[in-house]
Formats: C-alpha cells, structure tokens, sequence
C-alpha cells in the first residue's frame, strides 16, 4: 500500500474519501488534469461537511453556513444553484481558517489547489491557444497537501476543544 493509499483510508468522511479515491485513481492512470479537479472537488465536500458537523453541534456560525447550503442545494442545478454554491466555494477556504480547520500556510496550500484546478478546467485562461500541462509530481503534491492538510482530521475547532478542555466539571 502506497502512503497515498494509506491515507486515503484514514479521511474522517466516508463521502470525501471516496472522492479523494477517485483523484488517487486518476493520478495513478496518468489523468493528470482529473486528478487535481478531483482533489479541488474533495477538498470542497470536506469543508462543508465539516462546517455542517460543527453545526450539528450547535455552533450558531456553522449553522447560517449550512442554511445557506442548503438554501443553494434547494436551487438545484439551475442556475441559480450553480451560482449560489459557486459563491460558497469562493469563500471556503477562509471558512476553513475561521472555523480553525485550518491555518494561514494550509490554507495557502489549498489556494494553489484551487488555482490549479482553475487552470485545468478553463483552457482560454491561457493565451494563444496554450492549455495548462500540470506534472505528474504537481498533482501527487496536491493530493498529499490535502490529506494532510485537511482530508484525515475530523471536524473540530482548535480554540473550542481548549475551552471545553478548560470548563469547570461539575
């Protein structure tokens, strides 16, 4: 079993894990391009399904977010459900750092996913006809970035783990 693989079997999320999955495949077959898309696509699911778990745990924050998932999920694939989740991509990654999820340098680390994938899935962003021709080691990186950086930790926020840690016991 590869390190890849190994951690893969440790993603907290059985839903992400399987996305992660499909991105290992595709670097493995050589789909380089699909390999990075995919990764964006897991790392996405994991914040939000993370955000949604902190809510469940009744963080009144984490709860907006997730109305306003499920407000774009009742849109559909329309376009405005396209557009509405669209703009919750957009701001995930400081979510992510605002729910402690995590830092400023991963955060940073998945922005470059991010900006690759954008690469990968909108050629014209090049010019003269040029498409983005990411390595076989950029996406390996990608994928090792998000496990370790976000894939394999549960959803919990550093700073309310040490307050609970600290409250008083009855």
């Amino acid at each position: 079993m590869t390190d890849l693989e190994r951690q893969v079997s440790r993603v907290w999320s059985a839903d992400v894990r399987r996305l992660i999955d499909e991105a290992t495949r595709c670097y493995n077959a050589g789909a380089i391009r699909a390999s990075i898309v995919a990764t964006w696509t897991a790392v996405i699911a994991d914040i939000i399904d993370k955000v949604i778990e902190l809510a469940d745990g009744g963080d009144a924050d984490a709860q907006r977010f997730r109305a306003t998932v499920e407000n774009a999920r009742d849109l559909g694939i329309t376009t405005a459900g396209v557009q509405a989740m669209q703009k919750i991509e957009d701001g995930l990654l400081a979510l992510a750092q605002r729910f402690e999820l995590v830092d400023s340098v991963a955060a940073r680390e998945l922005e470059r996913i991010r900006e690759d994938r954008n690469l990968c899935v909108h050629p014209p962003l090049r010019r003269h006809g040029e498409t983005y021709d990411p390595r076989p080691e950029v996406a390996r990186a990608h994928l090792a970035v998000a496990l370790t950086t976000l894939l394999v930790h549960p959803p919990t926020q550093g700073r309310r783990v040490v307050e609970d840690f600290c409250r008083p016991r009855p």
